[in-house]
C-alpha cells in the first residue's frame, strides 16, 4: 500500500510540505514552533485530495509523539479545534492570534486534516465543476461537490497517515512514533473506525498507542433522548420549567421518537403549542432536532455547543478564506474558491452515515461504535501477550463526556460505555478524577483483562483547557511517553 502511495504525483501547485513562515494576525514573527501544512492525495480516481496542517512539538519534536485531532460533524474541519481549542495559536474576535498557554503541543506534535473532501481547503475532481451539472455549486455551505461516507473515510484517512509517515516527501523522521486519536462529538465516529482499520494493518510506519474520544457519537439506541438539546437537558439545566417539561413529555405533546430520540411534536393545542414555543425560545429554536429548522425573527443567542453561553466568537471561516491567510499557509492551489469551516450542521446530502450514531437515518440492525469498539478491544486482547500482532501496541482507549454538552450529553454517554458490557473497574462508576494526580485512570485493557470506566472529566477541551492540557500531560505523558 505504501509503496503505491510514493508514486502519487501531486501538481506543482500543490505542496506536499511547506512551512508556516508567518501567519495574519500573528504578530510575533514566526510561530513559536515549526508549522508545516501541504496536499495529500487519498483517491486518485476521485482526485479526492485532504489539507492538512502539522505543529511540531515545543518539547522535543524529534522524540515526542504525534497526536492526530479531530472535530466533529460530519462536516466540520479540524482547523475550528486549530485555531478554536487546542492549538498554540488562537485566532479572537479581533482576528489577531494570541498564544494559548494551553496549547497541546507542548508534548507531542500535532495533526489537523481537512475532510471529507470540499470542507475547508480540500477538495475531488467535482470541485472545479460549475454549471448546470455540478453535483453542489462550490460555493454552497449546505452540500458539497465530493460524495464519501463514514467507512471511505477510514480508508482515506488511513491512506493519509501512510503517506504522511511513508513518503519521504512529507514526514518520514515520525514513522514508528507513538500515535494518539483524539478528538470531540462525530468524531466519536471517526476515531474508532481509523483506529480499526490503523490496527488492521501489517507492519504499518505508526505505533498507535491510545484513542480518547470525548462528547461522542457512539450509539443510537443507548444515546437516544440525550442528542440535540433535548427535552430532558434543558430542563436538567434550568433552560425550562418544570411544568413545561412534563407537559412536552407527556403524550398530548409527543407524537413518538426519531431514530437518535427526538421527539416528533404534537401542537393541536394550546398548551402544547405554548410549551413548545417556550422550548423553543429557551434553546434559540436549535433544539429537538438533528437538522432543526430556522424560526424566522428569532436569531441564535446561545452557544450551540454550550447552550450556557452566549454566541459569537471570531470569524474562523472568514479568517481562513482571506486571500492572504491562504498564501500564508500555502493553500492557493486549492481550487475551492469559498472557504467553509463546515457544510451543513451536524451532516450534509452527499455525506453517507454508515453506522446507528448520531444517524437519524440509520438503517435497522446497522452496528454502532459499541461494535466497533468491541472488535477494536478484541484485537488489543489477542494482541496483549504479542505486540508483533494487530493491535499489540494499543492499550489506552478513553471515552469521557463533559457536564454542559447539549449535543452529546454525558447520560447518554454513560449508558453507551455501558453497553460495551466490560466489567466496571475497582472502585465503582464515579470516583473523583485530578488532572495533576498520578494514577487516576483504568484503562480498556489491563495485563489482557477487559475493563471499563465512564469518566465525567470536563467539557469540551475548549472550555477547561486547564484539566484537558493536564490530562493529557499526565496520562499521555510520563506514564506513556517516556
Amino acid at each position: 500500500m505504501i509503496a503505491s502511495l510514493l508514486t502519487a504525483a501531486l501538481p506543482a501547485t500543490l505542496p506536499t510540505r511547506a512551512r508556516v513562515a508567518s501567519l495574519p494576525g500573528y504578530s510575533g514573527g514566526a510561530p513559536p514552533t515549526a508549522h508545516w501544512t501541504g496536499f495529500v492525495e487519498v483517491d486518485a480516481a476521485t482526485t479526492t485530495t485532504f489539507f492538512y496542517y502539522l505543529v511540531e512539538s515545543a518539547n522535543d519534536p524529534s522524540t515526542d509523539p504525534l497526536v492526530w485531532w479531530f472535530n466533529g460533524g460530519p462536516g466540520a474541519s479540524s482547523f475550528a479545534g486549530l485555531f478554536a481549542e487546542n492549538g498554540p495559536l488562537l485566532l479572537n474576535a479581533s482576528n489577531q492570534l494570541t498564544p494559548n498557554p494551553f496549547s497541546w503541543n507542548q508534548r507531542a506534535n500535532v495533526l489537523y486534516v481537512e475532510f471529507g473532501p470540499g470542507i475547508g481547503y480540500s477538495f475531488c475532481a467535482n470541485s472545479s465543476r460549475a454549471g448546470a451539472d455540478a453535483p453542489c455549486p462550490q460555493a454552497s455551505g449546505g452540500c458539497s461537490p465530493c460524495r464519501t461516507s463514514d467507512d471511505t473515510l477510514a480508508e482515506q484517512n488511513t491512506k493519509l497517515l501512510a503517506t504522511l509517515l511513508g513518503d519521504r516527501r512529507y514526514f518520514p523522521e515520525l514513522a514508528g512514533r507513538d500515535l494518539y486519536l483524539a478528538g470531540e462529538s462525530y468524531a466519536g465516529v471517526y476515531i474508532p473506525t481509523l483506529a480499526r482499520q490503523l490496527l488492521a494493518r501489517q507492519q504499518p510506519p505508526y505505533r498507535l498507542r491510545g484513542l480518547w474520544a470525548t462528547d461522542p457519537c457512539t450509539d443510537n439506541a443507548a444515546q437516544s433522548g440525550w442528542l440535540d438539546l433535548g427535552v430532558s437537558f434543558a430542563w436538567q439545566k434550568g433552560l425550562i420549567d418544570k411544568a413545561t417539561y412534563e407537559a412536552l413529555t407527556g403524550p398530548a405533546c409527543t407524537a413518538g421518537r426519531t431514530k437518535v430520540g427526538d421527539r416528533v411534536r404534537k401542537t393541536e393545542t394550546i398548551v402544547c403549542r405554548g410549551a413548545w414555543r417556550l422550548y423553543d425560545l429557551a434553546t434559540a429554536g436549535i433544539g429537538d432536532a438533528v437538522h432543526p429548522a430556522p424560526i424566522a425573527g428569532l436569531p441564535l443567542y446561545i452557544d450551540p455547543l454550550s447552550a450556557l453561553g452566549p454566541s459569537g466568537g471570531p470569524d474562523i471561516e472568514g479568517w481562513l478564506g482571506r486571500g492572504d491567510v491562504r498564501a500564508a499557509l500555502h493553500a492557493t492551489g486549492s481550487p475551492n474558491s469559498v472557504y467553509h469551516l463546515e457544510l451543513g450542521n451536524n451532516g450534509y446530502p452527499q455525506y453517507a452515515l454508515d453506522y446507528a450514531a448520531c444517524n437519524d437515518a440509520a438503517a435497522d440492525g446497522a452496528p454502532s461504535m459499541v461494535d466497533v469498539y468491541r472488535e477494536i478491544v478484541e484485537m488489543m486482547t489477542r494482541a496483549s501477550t504479542n505486540e508483533e500482532e494487530e493491535g499489540g501496541g494499543l492499550c489506552s482507549v478513553i471515552v469521557s463526556s463533559g457536564d454542559i454538552d447539549p449535543v452529546v450529553d454525558i447520560h447518554g454517554t454513560e449508558v453507551a460505555v455501558t453497553k460495551l458490557g466490560f466489567a466496571v473497574a475497582t472502585g465503582g462508576e464515579r470516583r473523583p478524577w485530578f488532572y495533576n494526580a498520578s494514577g487516576a485512570l483504568v484503562y480498556l485493557c489491563v495485563g489482557g483483562e477487559k475493563k471499563n470506566h465512564f469518566h465525567n472529566l470536563f467539557p469540551n477541551p475548549d472550555q477547561r483547557p486547564t484539566p484537558a492540557a493536564g490530562w493529557l500531560d499526565g496520562e499521555w505523558g510520563s506514564a506513556r511517553w517516556s
